[in-house]
């Protein structure tokens, strides 16, 4: 397939309608020449090779949702194999960030959320980014400050010192590193010993946290916050990280106070069964190999639709 003829004709059709911005016609402006081929580009990122100004009016044209999303699919394809070939497909992610809620693209029923192909093309984007950045990291000149961008870990710059990651500020000399203070550990201003009569407190909130008989995490979490008010930051995590892991933490509750509660994260309570029962009650539903509804024996059933339910991860591109 000739995707650069297919890209061509899209951008001489919109230029062809003369299209103008409206409340009654939503378009979006696209850069013919993508912007990151040229070398005075304003955004962040690599510079390109091209002279002038990739906002220039003649290197702007105004396309539909539709035309704009087929339009970066056609260039992650077209600049494959060359020096754009990660940023091209880096663009399609960004794309897509605005496809959702109550952007135009969405209020003017675009079909970038709804597209059969959105996933594939969503992970076309995430591998360029991946990508793009493989063996790259945020750099500034070590005497300076200055920001250099995004450079290779092999750079020669980077190897003498010259370049040193952003969130450095500056290269640490050996005898430097070797004065610095640990902070591993209790050294570590957060750290929190898990002292036997914190452990207690801990066990005398399991209790109150208990919904026939399984532990609930969630209400733990909660109430662990209330108590232990002594610190600025705590959270579940804490227990697990001195526990090993939830079972852990019931099995010695269990020892300690002559228990017998479970831990299961999968567990539904009677109460939550009965709601989601009810909300299901008198539904069924249907799909049409794309989207899936749930309907009442009251609602009709769209044309196309049939019994049953799709799940994604099933499908193919």
């Amino acid at each position: 397939m000739n995707y650069k003829k297919i890209y061509k004709q899209i951008i001489e059709k919109a230029k062809l309608d003369n299209r103008v911005k409206s409340k009654e016609f939503y378009y979006e402006r696209h850069h013919i020449l993508p912007d990151f081929m040229f070398a005075n580009r304003k955004r962040k990122g690599p510079k390109g090779h091209l002279s002038g100004n990739p906002n220039d009016q003649n290197n702007i044209v105004l396309l539909t949702p539709r035309e704009h999303f087929i339009c970066h699919a056609l260039m992650a394809k077209i600049f494959i194999g060359s020096r754009y070939e990660f940023q091209a497909k880096s663009s399609l992610i960004f794309f897509f960030t605005k496809v959702i809620g109550k952007h135009q693209r969405q209020l003017n029923g675009a079909i970038i959320a709804s597209s059969k192909k959105y996933e594939k093309y969503r992970k076309i984007g995430l591998e360029g980014i991946s990508n793009s950045r493989k063996n790259k990291f945020p750099a500034i000149d070590s005497e300076t400050k200055v920001s250099v961008g995004s450079v290779d870990r092999n750079h020669p710059n980077v190897l003498s010192g010259k370049w040193v990651h952003a969130t450095k500020g500056r290269k640490i000399s050996p005898e430097e590193r070797a004065r610095k203070k640990p902070s591993g550990g209790n050294l570590n201003n957060n750290y929190k010993e898990m002292t036997e009569e914190r452990k207690q407190r801990i066990f005398d909130l399991i209790p109150s946290c208990v919904v026939e008989n399984h532990l609930k995490i969630k209400v733990l979490d909660d109430k662990l916050k209330k108590e232990f008010k002594e610190f600025s930051k705590i959270s579940i995590v804490w227990i697990k990280n001195n526990f090993g892991n939830y079972d852990s933490l019931v099995d010695e509750f269990n020892r300690q106070r002559n228990q017998n509660i479970k831990y299961n994260p999968y567990f539904r309570s009677q109460e939550t069964k009965s709601l989601i029962s009810s909300i299901f009650n008198g539904k069924k539903w249907f799909t049409n190999g794309n989207v899936n509804l749930l309907l009442s024996n009251d609602q009709i059933v769209p044309e196309g639709y049939q019994l049953g339910k799709t799940y994604a991860q099933n499908k193919k591109n």
